[in-house]
This record gives C-alpha cells, sequence and structure tokens, in this order.
C-alpha cells in the first residue's frame, strides 16, 4: 500500500539558539520552520538549542515545526530525542542518514513522533527507497554535504552542453 506525501514548498531552517531568528520565522510564509540543533548550533550551545526548541514549538502555529537533532552517535543525540519525544514536534529530522537500519534504529528512541530523513550521502542516495521504505514521513535532500563528499565544485553560471561556462566573471564555489 502506498503512503500519500504531503508536497512543501519552502522549509525554513533556523538555528535554536537564534532569538531573533526565531522571533522572525514566526512571520515567515514558510510550508514548514525547522529548528536546527545540528550544524547551525556550535558545540558549546547544543544543551540550550534543545531546551529552547521545545519550549518553542507550539509558540510557531500554524506553520508545521519539524526538530533537526544532532546525528546518532554524537553526543548530544540521545538527549535531543529524549527532549523533542516529550515536547511533541510535528516530527524529528534524522541528519546523516545512510540506511533503512539508521531508520529502524530510531523508530524505537522517537515514541511515535514522525521521522523525516536527511539524504546527505552517496550511500544514502542509493538506499533512499528503502530509507523512505522504512518508515519516514519525509526525505530531504542535503545537497552542500552531498555535494562535498563527492568532492565536486558548485558552478555558478551559464554551462553549455560540453560543460564549459559561458559567461565571464563565473564564481566557483568549492565546498
Amino acid at each position: 500500500m502506498s503512503k500519500a506525501y504531503k508536497a512543501r514548498r519552502a522549509a525554513l531552517y533556523v538555528p535554536a539558539t537564534k532569538s531573533r531568528a526565531l522571533e522572525k520565522a514566526r512571520t515567515m510564509d514558510a510550508d514548514v520552520v525547522i529548528l536546527d540543533l545540528e550544524d547551525a548550533v556550535a558545540a558549546e550551545d547544543k544543551a540550550r538549542a534543545r531546551e529552547t526548541a521545545a519550549a518553542m514549538l507550539k509558540s510557531f502555529a500554524p506553520h508545521e515545526v519539524v526538530v533537526r537533532v544532532n546525528s546518532a552517535g554524537t553526543i548530544w543525540h540521545d538527549a535531543d530525542v529524549a527532549a523533542m519525544v516529550q515536547a511533541q514536534p510535528h516530527a524529528i529530522l534524522l541528519p546523516k542518514i545512510s540506511g533503512a537500519e539508521d531508520i529502524e534504529a530510531a523508530k524505537t528512541k522517537c515514541g511515535g513522533v514522525p521521522l523525516w530523513a536527511m539524504i546527505e550521502t552517496p550511500r544514502a542516495v542509493c538506499s533512499a527507497l528503502a530509507i523512505a521504505d522504512a518508515g519516514v514521513d519525509c526525505l530531504i535532500f542535503g545537497v552542500n554535504d552531498l555535494v562535498s563528499l563527492c568532492r565536486r565544485a558548485i558552478v555558478v553560471g551559464l554551462i553549455n552542453p560540453k560543460g564549459e561556462i559561458r559567461r565571464k566573471g563565473e564564481r566557483r564555489i568549492k565546498l
């Protein structure tokens, strides 16, 4: 049986430590607000970010609110997940997922809170269908991490069919 998925046109990531950004996010026209406990938060601020996210979840109505926790294997992951199970966001976003086994492991900790998965590695791209079938409600592609892992450059500019840049002043951004 196939699962119905909800289309979202705009997701706004907000570091859970930035009070001004959190206030502004309430007024933005995003389909979903993602409170970030992971990449956008310094190590020394992780606990404060977790507490802030848990306390502010309900204040974002009518927005759908998802919390991106720190990845499994980090010292913050279990505390992040436990706090979010208590706080009950619309979903928990799991970063650095490699395969369906990561989702199965997370489901045992997440107490029925819906799960979203970040596809950020070549292995995860190849396993995307299995990850989706493991029971996530949404897949998000972490393009910057994926490109970085593939050791490619993002080229901003017009490219012809031969892959040549046709505009002067092009920028190459190495990740």
